[in-house]
């Protein structure tokens, strides 16, 4: 016989199935800023603004101590690691708590989140290869990001050093009748070429490594720009180094969040579960501490293949430059987050 309809009995199933799906979604999900993607975009900027009346094309300006027109033309920066400062109210041991699980080559320890993975980043179009969009990290209001500044082909070295033994190794198994008979027809000839080959190998391993840690900075551009001579430069840091950075504060933000409680939840819900951190770096603060112009009108610093190298040296040669290059970049720097 069939069961008569129930009015009671629907409103029962329907509350059933919202519970269930209530359920479900908070064992899947979790608290709202322990689950989505975190997108870091770092770029550089300029604070310069041209006089009145002076007409520039696109692009990235700055000045020099002189008042030379600089142009960015190029810039990139490799690292080997990016690491996250979590906020106070976060750590390592409450996000393990949280059971949250970071990816492979991800790693935390006290308040910090580490990302080893060498990253070569565009400074002008603001993009990475490998990408820092969509990374699987808690979206929380990070304090500080650190980047470990590293030649981009440091790591890769070594695997292909590795494959290039393997495919010797295959080569020299296929070829073994061939090889033994070049062996026995002239061992001396052979003897004398593996230790020239053994020699070579040593005095090019140093130079590889040298070159590799002299660009982990490099923009380029040219100085007086707006002239009919402008000269070409290229700015390098060579050095292997950690820039840290800290979040400016945002108390306003966080004065606004309170007025509203209502919204507020459902805003954080859609917040929480997509972070954007992006770092700018001030090239006009760079080149407005730099004597470029003097420098190279008194024969101080020189043209290297018609292009100026600036270093980090560049105090040693060029007088009247306030702070170190590494300092002067690193103190540019300001991270925001959304």
């Amino acid at each position: 016989m069939r069961r008569p309809y129930s009015k009671k009995s629907a409103k029962f199933s329907l509350l059933s199935l919202a519970l269930s799906c209530c359920l479900f979604l908070a064992v899947s999900c979790g608290d709202g800023d322990q689950v989505g993607n975190v997108d870091i975009l770092i770029n550089v900027t300029s604070s310069y603004q041209a006089a009145d009346g002076v007409e520039l094309a696109e692009g990235l300006y700055a000045q020099d101590a002189q008042g030379s027109l600089v142009k960015i033309e190029s810039a990139q920066m490799n690292v080997s690691q990016v690491a996250l400062q979590t906020p106070t109210d976060k750590n390592c041991q409450t996000l393990a708590d949280d059971k949250f699980e970071f990816s492979e080559g991800t790693t935390c320890e006290n308040d910090m989140i580490t990302m080893s993975e060498t990253r070569s980043i565009d400074l002008i179009a603001g993009t990475s290869d490998p990408s820092l969009i969509g990374l699987a990290l808690p979206a929380l209001d990070y304090l500080k990001i650190d980047l470990q500044l590293a030649a981009s082909n440091v790591e890769s070295t070594p695997a292909e050093e590795t494959a290039e033994e393997e495919t010797t190794g295959d080569e020299a198994t296929d070829e073994e009748a061939t090889t033994d008979e070049e062996a026995t027809t002239d061992e001396a000839t052979t003897d004398e070429t593996a230790s020239e080959e053994g020699n070579s190998e040593e005095e090019t391993a140093q130079p590889v490594e040298e070159s590799s840690a002299a660009e982990v900075l490099v923009v380029k551009g040219q100085l007086k720009a707006d002239t009919d001579s402008p000269v070409p430069f290229k700015l390098v840091l060579t050095a292997e180094q950690v820039m840290s950075i800290q979040q400016a504060a945002q108390e306003e933000a966080s004065s606004e969040e309170t007025t509203d409680e209502v919204s507020t939840e459902e805003e954080a819900s859609e917040e929480d579960s997509v972070k954007t951190l992006s770092l700018s770096l001030d090239v006009a603060k760079w080149f407005e501490a730099l004597p470029l112009t003097s420098c190279l009108e008194a024969g101080n610093i020189e043209l290297t293949d018609g292009e100026l190298v600036i270093t980090e040296d560049i105090a040693t040669t060029c007088e009247g430059v306030s702070g170190d290059l590494s300092s002067l970049i690193q103190s540019s720097g300001k991270l925001s987050i959304e």
